[in-house]
């Protein structure tokens, strides 16, 4: 600080990733009357949003970016009160922000967002600009984000996927599955190999039907729900033959399956058909590279979480941008939010700011993958990796490794299976997200039948009975 009008800063370049010497000097008041203002609302932001809006500020003369950080009512105690209090205003009518933004488009103040219609066609707004076309959108991020009337509520510049991998031998051709099926599958196992590492009762929630899996049985359409069907018996039923982790007994049973896939044992007991699923994340070129070595065969399906039409279940998320529907300047939020994605930049690693995903772009897409195609990469079987560019002079393809692993290049062939895999196979609405106090009733009754109070049907009644009217209550 060199005075009350003056500071010298040391920053970066955005652009050449170089640092250099600034001079800030305080600038004149600003008559926002004289601006049109956008307003983002959000309680979760990406680290560089800041610079985002200033770039753009800077770039937009007479449109003004301005935010409101409702994560300033979170507490100790309750985390979540900034997100229940800017949903909350929202659907009441008591704040109309221009745009918000959330972790995952799964958060409750997106999700209720896209629910009550509350937001804007992005497509019209992509169209009148010109810039991007809808073409240039990878499929998954259409089918994701398309709501039933083919209008696409939410965008961001990356997209990641979690997903349930599997060898073609182990699944026998299946490349999605209902819940159903992937129950039948897991008892028809051979015996000593598990469905998944250290599953048990606790867990299989989430490990078996992925962050939202209670929505198979939910029609937001109808605003009914489906849980005293065969289909999710099977599933409690299922449930009641895992270890627990509530009893000394069952403990000792989770700590003895747990244990073939520990360490070194861990990873041998994937290669050795011992563990059917792995669980698996795709962020970047370096993770698709290294689903060669969870089974140590390229020989693998993602076969993605159950689905009630039995389609593969991937989950595909992002970072979301919403524009909502009382937008004053929808044109002008637009602009901001091709300033996030940035079309007409070219793609480098070092330019996506570190955020976790791959461009939602087709173009930029190819140019992630391109970037490493004179890569090698040494994939390590107990996790981990390494990659750089590779030179013959220097790089003994024949060298010991210092991990047990595998060696890999990524070749064009890999870039254009896995743009096939993210633009035309997977991919499924992922704005029906279950309200949290929907999933606390249903885990509250499952708890109740897993400690013998009641039988599967039971179970199954009291859960279609409350859901029922808290979907009701909430319509």
């Amino acid at each position: 600080v060199v005075n009350t009008d003056r500071v010298i800063l040391f920053e970066q370049d955005s652009e050449k990733q170089e640092f250099r010497p600034v001079i800030r000097l305080r600038s004149a008041d600003i008559d926002l009357s004289q601006e049109k203002i956008l307003e983002i609302a959000y309680t979760y932001c990406e680290w560089d949003l800041s610079t985002v809006i200033t770039e753009f500020n800077q770039k937009n003369p007479g449109v003004r970016v301005i935010v409101n950080d409702y994560s300033r009512y979170n507490t100790v105690e309750d985390p979540e009160a900034g997100m229940r209090k800017l949903t909350n205003d929202i659907l009441l009518g008591l704040y109309e922000p221009d745009l918000v933004t959330s972790y995952t488009a799964m958060d409750d103040v997106v999700s209720q967002i896209y629910a009550n219609g509350l937001y804007a066609d992005l497509y019209p707004l992509m169209e009148a600009d010109g810039t991007v076309a809808e073409d240039d959108l990878l499929g998954c991020v259409k089918r994701s984000f398309e709501d039933a009337d083919g209008k696409l509520w939410a965008i961001s510049n990356a997209v990641n996927v979690q997903t349930l991998m599997g060898t073609k031998e182990m699944l026998g051709g299946r490349t999605g599955w209902t819940l159903s099926e992937m129950i039948d599958f897991a008892q028809g196992l051979p015996e000593g190999t598990q469905l998944m590492r250290g599953l048990n009762q606790q867990s299989a929630a989430y490990n078996l039907l992925g962050v939202n899996g209670y929505g198979m049985f939910i029609d937001t359409e109808a605003n009914t729900c489906d849980f005293e069907g065969e289909e999710f018996r099977k599933y409690l039923e299922y449930l009641s033959t895992l270890p627990g982790t509530n009893t000394p007994a069952n403990r000792a049973e989770a700590e003895a399956m747990a244990a073939v896939s520990s360490g070194e044992e861990g990873y041998l007991a994937y290669h050795n058909g011992q563990i059917a699923l792995k669980s698996v994340y795709y962020h970047g070129v370096n993770d698709w590279v290294g689903r060669d070595a969870a089974f140590n065969t390229p020989d693998v399906v993602d076969i993605g979480y159950p689905t009630a039409d039995g389609m593969n279940g991937a989950i595909v998320d992002m970072t979301p941008y919403v524009i909502t529907s009382f937008c004053e300047y929808p044109d002008e939020a637009w602009d901001f939010v091709e300033s996030v994605l940035d079309p007409e930049g070219e793609y480098s690693s070092r330019n996506m700011g570190g955020r976790s995903g791959l461009p939602v772009l087709k173009e930029q897409f190819m140019q992630a993958c391109a970037e490493e195609y004179e890569s090698l990469f040494e994939i390590y079987f107990d996790g981990g990796m390494s990659w750089g560019t590779y030179n013959p002079e220097y790089d003994d393809l024949n060298a010991e490794m210092r991990e047990p692993g595998i060696r890999k290049f990524f070749r064009e062939e890999d870039a254009m299976a896995m743009l096939k895999w993210f633009d035309e196979e997977i991919g499924a609405p992922a704005a029906s997200a279950v309200d949290a106090e929907i999933t606390a009733i249903v885990n509250e009754e499952i708890t109740t039948y897993l400690g013998g109070a009641k039988s599967a049907a039971d179970c199954a009644r009291v859960i279609q009975s409350r859901v029922s009217i808290w979907l009701s209550e909430h319509e």
